[in-house]
C-alpha cells in the first residue's frame, strides 16, 4: 500500500481554476489537448474551504482518468488519503470491500463509496463549495475525462507505456504484472476507438 499524505486541517482557497487542477491531478497520463482554450474556458472557477479531515483510502488504477479526477480533488482539498493500486485483471483488492468492480472506489470513514463523482459528494460533506460544483463534475465527465483515452491510448506502444506502472506498483505476482500489462493496454486501445 502506498502512503499519500497532505497536510490537513489548513483552510485552502483554490488559486487555480478547475481545469487547471484536474488536468494537473492527471499530468502523468494526459496530453497537451486537454488544454485547448475551448475546454478551458468551459467551465468557471471553484473554490473550496477545508471544515474537516475524513479518514480516505483510494482504491485505483494509476491510468484511469476517473481515479486522476478523485486523486485532483483530494489533493486540492488537501485530504491525506491512502491509496491501493487495484489489479486491473483480477481487481481482488476490490472483492474484499465491496461487489463494484469499477474503480476509483474510496472508503471514506469507514463508508464504502464507488464512482468519481459520488465521492468528490461524499468530500463535498466536509468542504464548502460555490455552488457550481455539480456543473463542474459533469463538465469533467462530459467533456474533459472522454477525451483522455483517445489521447493517451492512441497506439499499442502508447498503451503499454501507460500501464508500465503495473510491472512496478501494486502488491502483485510476477504472472498478475505481465497479464495486467498486456490486458490492461490492450483493452484501453479498444476504448479509445
Amino acid at each position: 500500500m502506498m502512503h499519500r499524505f497532505r497536510s490537513a486541517g489548513v483552510k485552502a482557497k483554490a488559486v487555480m481554476p478547475w481545469t487547471g487542477m484536474v488536468a494537473l491531478g492527471c499530468a502523468t497520463t494526459a496530453t497537451a489537448a486537454y488544454s485547448t482554450p475551448a475546454l478551458a474556458k468551459a467551465a468557471p472557477p471553484l473554490t473550496a474551504i477545508d471544515r474537516s479531515t475524513p479518514e480516505v483510502t483510494l482504491y485505483q488504477y494509476e491510468p484511469c482518468p476517473y481515479c486522476c479526477k478523485t486523486k485532483a480533488v483530494l489533493d486540492f482539498l488537501k485530504v491525506p488519503y491512502n491509496v491501493v493500486e487495484v489489479n486491473p485483471v483480477t481487481k481482488k483488492e476490490l472483492k474484499a470491500i465491496t461487489d463494484y468492480n469499477k474503480v476509483p472506489v474510496a472508503v471514506v470513514d469507514g463508508q464504502v463509496v464507488p464512482n468519481s463523482s459520488d465521492i468528490i459528494s461524499r468530500l463535498q460533506s466536509t468542504s464548502t463549495f460555490d455552488p457550481v460544483t455539480k456543473d463542474w463534475n459533469e463538465w469533467i465527465d462530459m467533456k474533459l475525462v472522454v477525451l483522455m483515452p483517445p489521447n493517451i491510448y492512441r497506439t499499442v506502444p502508447e498503451a503499454l507505456q501507460a500501464f508500465q506502472y503495473c510491472l512496478t506498483e501494486g502488491n502483485f505476482t510476477a504472472w498478475e504484472r505481465r497479464v495486467s500489462l498486456y490486458t490492461g493496454a490492450a483493452a484501453m486501445v479498444t476504448v479509445a476507438f
